[in-house]
């Protein structure tokens, strides 16, 4: 069986993410880490055959956890992930590269081409001059958290809306979505909300 490792520390669009892949592409195992060092620790175990990983992480850059990682899994194929826009020399050094908040079906296309390709550690390995990873900062507001949440909450919705179908005739499995999913998704939309209403209260404070 092969795994698939995803190493975000937005844990709500980690989880819907590894539901809509457990769910829809069959002989895998789906495994979250939320951290680079959580990413070391379960990959050592697990040997995933493709890491999708969030390019900022709390303890590092996710550009530098995947070849890491390659070194010792020169097979793994990469997916990198960000909210900002991605830095140009990410594209084509990876298996590929996606801007939150992204379609599940792109997502779900691209892991399922990862999962019937072989990559060359050659590929893998390929290093960049220092300081290019790193992506432009943002004015304003953290954009990167904005669209990191907001994936998240896309992703979440996607799911319910799968769920509800599927269990459209099962009344307790509808109330067990409304009482887990639905009041998740409901905090993160609070939480955009006010992120929202402070921005315009800065932007309204800075015209004064």
């Amino acid at each position: 069986m092969k795994t698939v490792l995803i190493v975000d520390d937005n844990t709500t669009l980690a989880y819907f993410t590894a539901r809509s892949l457990q769910k829809n592409i069959q002989g895998i195992e789906v495994i979250t880490a939320v951290s680079c060092r959580e990413a070391r620790a379960k990959s050592a175990g697990k040997s995933p055959s493709v890491v999708i990983v969030d390019i900022k992480l709390p303890d590092g850059s996710g550009l530098e956890l995947v070849r890491e990682l390659s070194e010792s899994l020169p097979q793994m194929r990469a997916i990198v992930v960000s909210g900002n826009e991605l830095p140009r020399n990410v594209y084509g050094r990876f298996f590929g590269s996606l801007k939150k908040p992204y379609g599940e079906e792109v997502l779900l296309a691209l892991v399922r081409r990862a999962l019937d390709q072989d990559l060359s550690a050659a590929a893998m390995s390929r290093r960049d001059p220092p300081g290019q990873d790193r992506p432009a900062p943002s004015s304003g507001y953290d954009r990167h958290h904005v669209r990191n949440r907001f994936a998240g909450l896309l992703a979440g919705l996607r799911a319910l809306q799968g769920d509800l179908k599927a269990q459209a005739d099962d009344p307790p499995a509808i109330r067990r979505l409304a009482e887990e999913d639905v009041e998740r998704l409901f905090g993160i939309a609070i939480e955009l909300a006010d992120i929202v209403k402070q921005n315009e209260k800065r932007q309204r404070g800075s015209h004064e």
